[in-house]
């Protein structure tokens, strides 16, 4: 078990995991199945140029993504963004080795905090983030609308520290 962030060659099987997850678990992505499989090679280079996705493989195959995106603005470079996050491989570890290195990955880079929104339905997601220390913040009602139905999101944030570990 590999973690590491991605780049170009990864683009392939980065974009057929994202199709896969806007598929099969649409609640977890902004971007629906239509959308991600419509994406053209030149967006796909350019999302993985801006070095912000970290995969995790079984051996030479990707079996999940997360996506980390630094505040940009110096003000607000000591926080991060997290999501989407998927794992195809159930069991294993493979999720949260993935989410221990690019936690540990954003500690190092000097990353203070890590927040998150996750669909107020998606109780599992809900529950691996405050086993791995987030905590809920707000809930933002009618955050998106799924084949017309209106869904809130839950807004979620950890501190981390120099070791790794959040608060």
């Amino acid at each position: 078990m590999n973690v590491r962030a991605l780049d170009a060659a990864d683009g392939r099987a980065w974009h057929r995991l994202l199709v896969d997850g806007a598929e099969t678990c649409p609640s977890a992505f902004l971007m629906s199945a239509s959308e991600a499989r419509a994406m053209r090679e030149e967006r796909i280079a350019a999302v993985l140029a801006e070095g912000a996705q970290w995969g995790v493989f079984d051996g030479e195959t990707l079996v999940g993504f997360l996506a980390l995106h630094r505040g940009r603005l110096e003000r607000l470079r000591h926080r991060a963004m997290i999501g989407p996050f998927y794992v195809s491989a159930r069991g294993g570890g493979f999720g949260q080795r993935l989410f221990d290195g690019v936690m540990d990955h954003a500690a190092e880079d000097g990353i203070d905090w890590i927040d998150l929104w996750v669909a107020a339905t998606n109780r599992g997601a809900q529950r691996f983030y405050a086993r791995n220390g987030f905590s809920v913040v707000a809930t933002r009602p009618d955050a998106v609308r799924m084949d017309g139905v209106s869904e809130a999101d839950i807004l979620m944030t950890r501190r981390l520290e120099a070791d790794g570990q959040g608060d």
